[in-house]
């Protein structure tokens, strides 16, 4: 675009108001916004649709100064507001002028004053571009106002409330970041791991000042700018991020794992075009080959708006936390982008001219399950083997020893003994890849995590180790061809699709196959675009009168779960597989008007409560035992 273009496009802008935004992004959506339209655009699209600045309407200049004067006085953190003032942008004049300084040490303290939020080193980065912005330095209300907007529009983690952890926001961006590394570049984000760069050690200063700190203004205005123009989705941040290292993998693979940390923190664009060019790439990843409903997620809990509750939901949950990986809704496989079981080159080819990647539902449920019920042209994968190596594996090791955990910054590399959530398998690093797992830093205090514990007894029916030896290497080596034949079944799509990993919803089940299977193709074979069905198919069954599934049958489907609830009990220790099985008798076995019964008479619901209170003797009887 010419000089006499921009000017006229300029015009344009300032003569239709508003009204010409969306024909000016699109005109400038690969070029630098010249400086008169960038401050117009900011205030346009931060501040005039935005609700949560009421107290600046209506106070005047002297009221803002002293209200600043008030906040200065009430800040805690006034020395080190003073020294981060000092350190700020210092290669620059202006703001070595110590009346820059003190300005800023004012805004700053109002800022916190009125957002209730503690202040955090980083946020001078963030004052800064605004502070030396043309048309607005002169005028410190209108700074403060521009980065306010901004940060609610765009950094929402930051404004975590007092009394609470100020890095709460900032941590669960980590989480999610660390699973966008899983899913794009499974790859990359393995070795990261493998040399104990976490994700805290590069990319603190790039998320929490937006690359202020890193960037020249200029450059930093110009990546602001594609955030203020791609404002439908703030996490747009978080995109340019994995794309900044996605664009260098290939010297992160390769250089020395010494050198690795200072690499990937020395990693910064050089020039406007190579900001814009990074942007882009990060949104058409971001819509192409990421879940919608993650990226929405993401955006209202964390960049747009802080919802700490829904966010410690998501990264909480056992597979999620053990596994980091993305999690698909519903919405996502009835969105259009589900697709038919069908894997030939033409249909491939067919959504690879469309903007977005087809999904595919890998349903890693028993067969039954499936039979019963599933999502329309899923795939149905065999993976008993696998399901029975896992419950044996937990069997075996459900000793008196503890799991041990270890924290976020270096996860586990090895199933840890009778970790459920995980799908423990305490088996080498070689084996049918289901030896590899990592556990969430809290994981001894989540019930599904917690070690089984009860001592076997031998009896006459107990197999010799030999036997359970060779029991163990039959299953180890069905559990492997079951994998082969997964890779071979996917091998058309890899890094052509997505594939949701569809188990049923209860997390004891899913431990041992989409856990199993999750890690496997995450973590071992560094597949990408694998993502789990949140809820499972117990979410697209309680939707079933509102969205299609093949052959559902609810009867079928109850009487499914309750075998396979059953099934598992055999692999517990005798007091958990008792009470299992009494929970099983009433909850009505499969019948809903039955179980209704049940629960409503006050006589069923003491009975139930008097078996439950039997003193079951878990060291007296081996759960393989035969039943007389």
């Amino acid at each position: 675009m010419n000089s006499d273009q921009q000017q006229e496009n300029t015009s344009s802008f300032y003569s239709n108001g508003i009204q010409n935004i969306p024909l000016i992004c699109s005109q400038y959506h690969s070029v630098p916004l010249p400086m008169n339209v960038r401050i117009l655009l900011y205030e346009s699209i931060l501040i005039l649709p935005n609700t949560i600045i009421p107290d600046y309407s209506t106070e005047t200049a002297n009221e803002f100064l002293s209200a600043a004067l008030n906040a200065e006085q009430l800040c805690n953190d006034r020395d080190q507001l003073y020294i981060d003032s000092i350190r700020t942008r210092a290669d620059i004049e202006y703001f070595q002028n110590e009346n820059t300084r003190a300005a800023m040490i004012r805004l700053l303290s109002l800022f916190c004053f009125r957002e209730h939020v503690n202040y955090i080193q980083g946020m001078n980065e963030l004052l800064a571009p605004w502070m030396i912005l043309p048309g607005i330095q002169e005028n410190p209300r209108r700074v403060l106002l521009l980065m306010r907007a901004f940060a609610h529009k765009f950094l929402s983690f930051l404004l975590v409330k007092k009394n609470h952890d100020a890095f709460a926001g900032l941590k669960l961006v980590f989480e999610a970041f660390t699973a966008l590394m899983h899913y794009h570049d499974p790859q990359l984000a393995s070795h990261f791991e493998l040399n104990h760069v976490s994700v805290d050690l590069f990319a603190t200063s790039w998320i929490l000042t937006a690359f202020s700190r890193n960037l020249s203004i200029e450059l930093t205005l110009t990546l602001w700018d594609r955030m203020v123009l791609d404002a439908e989705s703030p996490c747009g941040l978080l995109f340019f991020c994995l794309e900044l290292l996605m664009s260098n993998r290939n010297q992160l693979l390769n250089v020395s794992h010494v050198l690795l940390p200072e690499t990937v923190n020395g990693l910064c664009p050089k020039t406007e075009q190579e900001v814009i060019v990074l942007y882009n790439r990060g949104c058409e990843r971001r819509s192409k080959n990421t879940p919608l409903s993650y990226v929405n997620r993401i955006d209202s809990g964390l960049f747009s708006g802080l919802d700490l509750t829904q966010m410690h939901a998501l990264f909480r949950h056992p597979l999620v936390a053990a596994l980091h990986c993305v999690v698909c809704t519903a919405d996502d496989l009835y969105r259009g982008r589900h697709q038919s079981q069908k894997l030939d080159q033409e249909l491939i080819e067919q959504h690879e001219e469309s903007r977005e990647m087809p999904i595919f539902v890998l349903d890693c449920r028993t067969l039954d399950e499936y039979n019963a019920g599933h999502a329309p042209k899923s795939i149905h994968l065999k993976l008993d083997s696998m399901r029975l190596k896992t419950q044996n594996s937990i069997l075996s090791t459900t000793t008196t020893t503890t799991v041990p955990t270890t924290g976020t910054g270096s996860r586990s590399r090895a199933f840890g003994a009778g970790n459920a959530a995980a799908g423990a398998a305490a088996s080498s690093s070689s084996s049918a890849g289901v030896a590899r797992t990592r556990f969430s830093a809290d994981s001894e205090k989540q019930p599904l995590f917690k070690s089984l514990s009860f001592r076997s007894t031998t009896t006459r029916s107990s197999p010799s180790p030999a036997d359970e030896s060779s029991e163990e290497m039959s299953l180890e080596s069905a559990a492997e061809v079951e994998l082969k034949q997964v890779l071979k079944l996917i091998a058309p799509l890899e890094s052509r699709a997505q594939l949701c990993l569809c188990g049923s919803g209860d997390v004891s089940d899913d431990t041992e196959d989409v856990a199993q299977l999750g890690n496997h193709l995450i973590h071992r074979m560094n597949v990408k675009y694998v993502s789990i069905l949140q809820g499972g198919f117990e979410s697209l069954s309680v939707r079933s009168k509102s969205i299609e599934l093949s052959s559902f049958r609810e009867n079928l489907y109850k009487s499914a779960r309750i075998k396979r609830r059953l099934q598992r009990a055999d692999h517990l220790p005798r007091a958990e597989r008792l009470q299992t099985q009494v929970d099983v008798v009433f909850s009505g076995g499969g019948f809903p008007a039955l179980g209704l019964l049940f629960e409503r008479n006050p006589a069923f619901s003491r009975l139930r409560s008097a078996f439950s209170a039997l003193p079951f003797d878990s060291n007296r009887d081996s759960p393989n035992e035969d039943k007389k």
